[in-house]
């Protein structure tokens, strides 16, 4: 089933497995939208889509759960100016502009990504925790900052950036300090 609008005035929301004897799987276009009210959501493991705009305005909202999602849209959650928390762990694409100008969010997991969409956290100033995948970025970075440059990330996207982890991983095996570098 989808959950197609949400009427209620509570602030912590716990969107059930089931509605109408149906599993909700999806969250519609526009579901949440507007609604100033709330500040938390939170869904079962069986929810697998979030569609545009889903949470558009919702400038409240601070937490959004939601383990079970592989599919969000860019605009999910445009307006969302207080947004610090979301748990999106079975997600492995993050489209183009997801948490773009999300100035407040600081704390995400997203433990099963994949792929990061252009300008994904564009303006988002105050990321500190990113699930398990911590470590992995700090690789990324460090290995970007020694070994890449913008045109062959560019150039050769997600592979462009395999190979520059696996370098990083070559050189920490001679260089154990690379890994220190990574995690600071």
């Amino acid at each position: 089933g989808t959950l197609i609008g949400f009427t209620g005035t509570e602030d912590v929301v716990s969107v059930p497995q089931y509605c109408n004897g149906a599993v909700v799987k999806s969250v519609a276009s526009t579901a949440f939208s507007g609604n100033e009210t709330i500040r938390e959501v939170t869904f079962s493991k069986y929810l697998l889509t979030i569609e545009d705009n889903a949470f558009d305005g919702c400038t409240s909202l601070e937490k959004v759960v939601a383990p079970g999602v592989t599919t969000i849209y860019s605009d999910s959650f445009n307006g969302c100016t207080n947004l610090t928390s979301v748990n999106l762990s079975s997600l492995n694409m993050i489209p183009d502009e997801l948490f773009m100008n999300l100035t407040k969010l600081s704390d995400i997991n997203l433990s099963a990504l994949k792929t990061i969409g252009k300008r994904a956290f564009y303006n988002c100033i105050g990321i500190n925790y990113l699930g398990d995948w911590g470590t992995q970025f700090g690789k990324l970075i460090v290995a970007y900052r020694k070994w890449g440059n913008k045109e062959a990330v560019e150039a050769g996207g997600v592979d462009g950036l395999v190979e520059l982890y696996v370098k990083f991983h070559a050189e920490a095996e001679a260089d154990k300090s690379l890994e220190d570098e990574a995690r600071a």
